[in-house]
């Protein structure tokens, strides 16, 4: 029966009882009595639901791919919504057509079929074989009578055992597309993939473009988000599913499993070494020549590539920092006229809950659980059976595809023209020139494991993969259980009743729309927050206040469950990113003592908030990417700071004089008396420097509570930062292996949590001690050393020696407010 007011999906019947519409589908309302008599119920015709309109998430960056604004796209693919693609079109009709709906689904689709093999290609690729006598030649240096005496039986011996180890790795790497095997899993998951999660929505403008980009003949680049084993099958599932080709995946070996490994190269999976060379260190030429042929002749016979450049699945809900190698691949193919360009589209996969489970243990440490052939089996089992699942919607953004070789020409054409936000050495800032000349990006970078040799290529191919992240994390739908985690682990950490987080949940919703990101569900906040409520099962619960009577939401704040709502609140806070970090800026800049004097009266510089904004980004820089590398963090800030005057947190000071002490008031006053620089010397000089603003703070209770909540998502990173930091001075003062260093840090962070000393218990997550060894790595004060496959850290005391290490404990104690 149709309900009054109630958003239902018709097809998703177990969530009927709430007004609820998942992922962007609603019942087309009229207006009727809220009781229907059973006359009414059967002379009215059943109202199918219609797509929703909703925005086209992933638009080109009009800083970099301006000509791209356009490209494959018209108003007509913007005007389209979402469609669930387990809603096969023959769902509706006779008996026969019902019964046999997903079997005539599968039968009616006209994929690609061609899909050749590029094993021949490779074993006669010069890349190839002149990687074979450069290895024949290191092992004939091996042996006793060494390079100096020729032997040619041997050299021929060497040549032609690793001819035959090359016919061995392509054995085990390369992938195809057998087209009755794909045909056959598309229709095994229309029919059990329900049993997994409730939907899968896809927006019918995005499939579009990609028809159209396919149409063009180059080939796409896939580079989705990771975060759950069922990305790549679901990615998969939807292009086979609208007769768009479906890409080879480029996946790690362990998944290379008995009979399921087989069964996934005829899926497209090519398998790769997680370690590439050997663990005494030795460059395996062989397998990367083979590695980098393979993927160079796969896209230049048209494959479409499918990678994901996070390296493995994320294990705190943020998206990570990439790992450029194969994209640095797919560049080394273009330069060389392997192919005459790409198409890149980045990818956004959004769930109400991962079906993997969560990766709770392994942010406590615990090491990750091997796959196995039993435990593939187990999954399946769960899949058909769906024992012990909490189902959840999905949602696939698929962003414009933009050209690599626009990007190319874009990125050498204007990396001059960028304003380079300031990075933050070992101790003191570097000089603005300095800035500009050593460091290309606005954060500084991670070494890139790439084929291209030029470090200005380097530097291209990490921009590249930095703006995909940043491109699809922004492109994300925001989940109902994101937005709940984050709302309870900001604002209500000490619970709230119910009606209360539902005025703020409803805010927060009307704040993500306001940041032009899309939600991933629609209808009245109570029931999205019943439905994240049932999903995010024992990480929160409800209890009845006894003198009240009001129902009251409580977060579970300890450990493993605190993780779990941290997961899913890190998915949102992207949306929330810079009003984060200019907010936790502005707290640093105040103290107890400001919050005592009248409202309006505090003065701050915005140079100094700035400096401490800018300060955070660089801090923050294996955490997050603030902006896509053709924009600054410093423009994104000041923007925000324009934002933060209209919601009035800061104001300009009425007395312009206002804060300033008797010098600088006394040198304000010579200042207009000296105005010695002549117009035409102005262009001499360059941008002339712009005089600092002031700002009036406003310091009531309501706006430090708003600083306060917006900052909160980031004090957990911080506190662990601070930990780490102070710790590794003595912790690492001798080498250590990094397993036994990880296993200290993060039983010192307990110890802090336990204590009371920080009060955010999802600080313990391995996720950020890690990204803080690295930050110290970049700021030498950890040194980095390989032994085989195991990495040791050492205080590095030879560069600070001398030299006051409290600088950089400054620099980050600076963010632990009295405010938490």
């Amino acid at each position: 029966m149709l309900r009054n007011n109630y958003h239902i999906d018709i097809l998703t019947h177990q969530f009927r009882h709430f007004k609820l519409d998942l992922f962007g589908v609603s019942e087309t309302h009229t207006p009727r009595s809220k009781y229907l008599s059973l006359s009414q119920f059967k002379m009215k015709p059943m109202v199918y639901p219609k797509p929703l309109l909703r925005p086209y998430m992933g638009l080109c960056c009009q800083t970099c791919q301006s000509d791209g604004k356009g490209l494959f796209m018209d108003e007509t693919t913007l005007q389209l919504g979402l469609t669930d693609i387990l809603q096969v079109r023959t769902q509706f009709g006779p008996f026969w057509k019902r019964t046999f709906c997903h079997l005539l689904w599968v039968a009616s689709l006209q994929p690609v079929t061609q899909y050749p093999n590029v094993v021949t290609q490779v074993m006669s690729d010069t890349r190839v074989e002149s990687a074979v006598e450069g290895a024949a030649q290191l092992s004939l240096q091996k042996t006793e009578n060494g390079p100096n005496i020729p032997d040619e039986g041997a050299y021929k011996s060497f040549l032609d055992s690793s001819r035959r180890r090359i016919m061995g790795i392509l054995h085990k790497m390369a992938g195809t597309v057998s087209g009755p095997v794909i045909r056959f899993v598309s229709y095994a998951l229309h029919k059990t993939l329900r049993h997994l999660v409730s939907s899968v929505r896809v927006h019918k403008g995005q499939i579009e473009v990609l028809k159209r980009a396919e149409a063009t003949g180059k080939p796409i680049i896939y580079l989705p988000l990771h975060k759950s084993h069922l990305d790549y099958i679901l990615l998969t599932f939807v292009l086979y599913d609208h007769n768009i080709r479906v890409p080879l995946i480029a996946a790690g070996d362990n998944l290379r499993l008995p009979i399921v490994g087989r069964f996934a190269q005829h899926l497209g999976a090519f398998f790769i070494r997680r370690r590439l060379d050997s663990h005494q260190g030795e460059k395996d030429l062989i397998y990367r020549a083979v590695l980098h042929s393979y993927l160079a002749q796969s896209l230049h016979a048209s494959h479409s590539v499918e990678i994901f450049i996070e390296g493995g699945r994320s294990r705190s809900g943020k998206p990570s920092i990439p790992k450029a190698g194969l994209l640095g691949v797919i560049y080394d193919a273009y330069t060389s006229g392997d192919i005459q360009d790409a198409l890149i589209v980045p990818v956004a996969i959004s769930y109400d809950r991962i079906p993997d489970g969560s990766f709770v243990t392994e942010e406590l440490g615990k090491p990750k659980k091997p796959e196995t052939l039993w435990s593939v089996f187990k999954a399946g089992w769960r899949l058909l059976t769906g024992s012990g699942i909490l189902k959840g919607a999905v949602r696939l953004d698929f962003c414009q595809p933009f050209s690599l070789a626009d990007y190319v020409v874009s990125y050498k054409s204007n990396i001059s023209k960028i304003r380079i936000s300031p990075i933050f050495g070992p101790l003191e800032p570097l000089s603005p020139l300095q800035e500009a000349v050593e460091f290309p990006h606005n954060i500084s970078t991670p070494s890139v494991t790439s084929y291209a040799s030029d470090s200005e290529e380097r530097r291209l191919v990490d921009s590249l993969a930095r703006h995909v992240i940043h491109s699809a994390s922004n492109s994300l739908a925001v989940t109902c259980t994101g937005l709940l985690s984050y709302l309870l682990l900001t604002k209500f950490r000490n619970g709230a009743p119910l009606q209360r987080i539902v005025e703020e949940f409803e805010q927060l919703r009307n704040d993500v729309v306001s940041k032009k990101m899309d939600l991933a569900f629609r209808g009245d906040s109570h029931d999205a927050i019943s439905y994240a409520v049932e999903l995010l099962d024992s990480s929160v619960k409800m209890e009845v206040n006894s003198q009240t009577k009001e129902q009251v939401l409580l977060p579970i704040t300890s450990v493993p469950n605190v993780l779990d709502l941290s997961y899913h609140a890190n998915t949102v806070i992207q949306a929330f990113l810079t009003d984060s970090i200019l907010s936790l800026a502005l707290l640093s800049n105040l103290s107890p003592v400001d919050f005592t004097v009248p409202k309006f009266e505090v003065v701050r510089s915005r140079d100094a908030i700035m400096n401490s904004a800018l300060q955070l980004c660089d801090i923050l820089r294996y955490e997050f990417i603030v902006t896509p590398p053709c924009q600054d963090n410093e423009t994104s800030l000041l923007r925000l700071l324009e934002d933060f005057k209209s919601k009035g947190i800061i104001s300009d000071p009425i007395n312009e004089n206002l804060g300033l002490s008797e010098t600088d008031k006394w040198a304000k006053r010579i200042s207009k008396h000296l105005d010695w620089i002549e117009e035409e010397h102005e262009n001499d000089i360059g941008q002339m420097e712009f005089e600092d603003m002031k700002f009036v703070v406003n310091v009531s209770k309501e706006c430090k509570d708003s600083l306060r909540d917006q900052a909160s998502i980031l004090f957990p990173i911080i506190n662990s930062y601070c930990y780490v930091t102070k710790a590794v001075e003595s912790v690492a003062l001798e080498p250590i292996e990094e397993k036994k260093l990880l296993r200290l840090l993060q039983q010192g962070v307990e110890a802090e949590c336990k204590s009371g000393i920080n009060k955010f218990s999802e600080s313990i997550g391995l996720d950020s001690i890690k990204n803080c060894l690295r930050l110290l790595l970049d700021w030498k004060a950890l040194e980095l050393s390989n032994h085989g496959y195991l990495r040791f850290y050492q205080f590095n005391q030879e560069f600070y020696q001398g030299l006051d290490y409290t600088l950089i404990l400054d620099r980050v104690f600076q963010f632990k407010t009295l405010y938490q």
